[in-house]
């Protein structure tokens, strides 16, 4: 089953935007498919994956954040505040 979102970082089939989806790439270059291993689902966020999926520890994940430039930061900033970037299943510590 597919599942549509509404949200901006969505394409109407569903999909990462590519902007996103290239936030996610620069933060995770060995993120070669977008499926969940645990889950078998697409990635649906930013952060998430790569907390959980890529990074090997909260201090790799801050490395990985500050890869980002301040208008890609921004992006993803603005996305969790309109509530579009998950942020529920991220560990405490990479918050």
């Amino acid at each position: 089953m597919i599942v549509f979102f509404s949200g901006s970082r969505y394409h109407a089939t569903g999909t990462l935007r590519k902007k996103t989806l290239k936030i996610l790439k620069k933060l995770a270059p060995e993120c070669g498919d977008l499926t969940c291993s645990g889950s078998g689902h697409q990635f649906h966020s930013i952060l998430p994956p790569v907390s959980n999926h890529f990074s090997e520890d909260s201090n790799d994940f801050i490395q990985r954040i500050n890869r980002l430039s301040d208008e890609e930061l921004t992006y993803v900033t603005d996305m969790i505040q309109k509530g579009e970037e998950s942020m529920g299943c991220l560990p405490v510590e990479d918050v």
